[in-house]
């Protein structure tokens, strides 16, 4: 069965962007989230907007957990 190649650009922009560091991002306050507006939505675009949300805040209480533990 014959491979099939990936193309070198494809390789090296796969690299590029693993190893590009993100800036870091100011630190939001599980108490200042305001939920998304679902309004005008499909229920499933809704839906997915509100756990997309629900898993910011689930990790924004585990990184203030951890450091409330650091201390």
């Amino acid at each position: 069965m014959p491979r099939i190649a990936s193309s070198p650009s494809a390789a090296s922009s796969s690299q590029s962007q693993s190893q590009k560091k993100r800036p870091p991002r100011a630190a939001i306050s599980t108490k200042d989230f305001v939920p998304p507006d679902v309004s005008g939505l499909s229920k499933r675009e809704a839906r997915l907007v509100k756990n997309r949300a629900a898993a910011f805040l689930s990790r924004q209480r585990k990184r203030e957990e951890f450091e409330c533990m650091e201390v």
